[in-house]
């Protein structure tokens, strides 16, 4: 779709482009909006497994410690929670994807798992504690779907729990054990925020060609307005809200006079200017919320909202004269049928044959003029000076 504009220059074609793929991009929105929900509950499942895993293994070492270890009950009561909490997460994960504030619970899910295995390596008697191995995952688990200022904040506390917990509970570990574990997380954090480094950028890639693609599958690249597909997505949505409110919408139907000639006559780049220089007459020509489009060789569609025929006529003759009055060394003039929704149309279609048909009577009386579509099925010209 393609929505007039009176800007001119790059920034007025760039804002042009945006708006003809206004349509289109709704729809690569929701898909996009699905995609992301698909990855957020990836990431769910992933840290399910993790917290399930992580509890019933803290159960499994507890129960065979026992006897041995402090703490075991405290530790039990703490491993029976994270399988708690995970149980809870899947009993409520498609609320925990589709709101607003899911970015916050993965980071206060990765800051709770933290502060479960810092709990838990303390009570078993500090770094020495096999509890205290686990303190890589929750920063892998950044990998799938954090960003990367997200990865450096969690990762950040992280390590600092990780630093309180060496020096309240140091657990007899030697400061060389404490250090190999340092410099393995420091490398985990880093490999795993250079791998989501890259992936914001693949997905910037992607984001780029996905409206580049769009750009090319709603719009007319020599003239930059919308083509045919872009123009009945956005006229549908016009008409829809057009009948639901009884207000008044015309059609104008136009096509170059003797195009081929001009092409036969002068070459085909010289047809390519013409429609080129006919397209930014149009976008000056009518108001941002009318619907200009190219939907053949040298045949347009402009769909003009809350417009009535004699306003759509004093549109096309503005169209007509400003075409007349283009500089190419030969004279381009246009023909244009217009038909109203009211009374004479119920839809898309039947206003499209309906200005067809008017378009049609243009040529045949002379060309160079626009012609009303009568309320008797008949079209009559309307009196202008050519």
């Amino acid at each position: 779709m393609v929505i007039a504009s009176d800007s001119a220059g790059v920034g007025a074609h760039d804002a042009r482009a945006a708006a003809a793929t206004r349509a289109a991009d709704v729809d690569a929105h929701v898909l996009a909006e699905r995609s992301i929900h698909t990855l957020w509950l990836r990431q769910v499942y992933a840290g399910l497994v993790a917290s399930l895993l992580g509890g019933a293994g803290g159960l499994y070492y507890v129960i065979h410690t026992w006897s041995t270890g402090p703490h075991r009950g405290w530790i039990a009561l703490l491993s029976v929670l994270a399988i708690v909490l995970a149980i809870t997460v899947w009993l409520i994960r498609e609320l925990l994807t589709v709101t607003s504030v899911r970015r916050m619970f993965f980071i206060g899910w990765n800051f709770t798992t933290y502060a479960l295995i810092a709990a838990v390596s303390v009570l078993d008697g500090g770094l020495s504690s096999p509890f205290a191995m686990m303190w890589v995952l929750p920063i892998i688990y950044l990998l799938i779907g954090y960003t990367s200022r997200d990865v450096l904040v969690c990762g950040s506390i992280g390590i600092a729990l990780y630093v309180a917990t060496a020096a309240y509970a140091p657990g007899g570990a030697s400061y060389a054990v404490f250090v190999l574990q340092m410099v393995v997380l420091v490398a985990a954090l880093l490999m795993v925020l250079l791998g989501v480094r890259a992936r914001e950028e693949r997905e910037r890639v992607l984001e780029g060609l996905r409206h580049q693609l769009l750009r090319l599958a709603t719009s007319d690249s020599l003239t930059g307005l919308g083509n045919h597909q872009s123009f009945a997505s956005a006229a549908a949505i016009e008409l829809s809200r057009t009948v639901r409110y009884a207000h008044d919408i015309a059609l104008l139907a136009l096509d170059v006079d003797h195009f081929k000639a001009i092409n036969d006559n002068h070459g085909h780049l010289a047809g390519d200017d013409v429609l080129r220089r006919l397209g930014d007459v149009f976008r000056t020509t009518v108001r941002d919320i009318d619907i200009v489009a190219r939907v053949g060789g040298d045949e347009f569609l402009i769909l003009c909202a809350e417009t009535d025929l004699d306003r759509a006529a004093a549109v096309a003759e503005r169209i007509r004269a400003a075409a007349g009055a283009l500089d190419f060394g030969f004279q381009v003039t246009l023909s244009i049928g217009i038909c109203s929704l009211r009374p004479h149309a119920p839809n898309l279609e039947e206003l499209r044959a309906c200005a067809d048909r008017a378009l049609y009577a243009a040529k045949r009386q002379g060309r160079d003029r626009y012609v009303l579509f009568s309320s008797q099925d008949f079209p009559e010209a309307a009196s202008i000076g050519s």
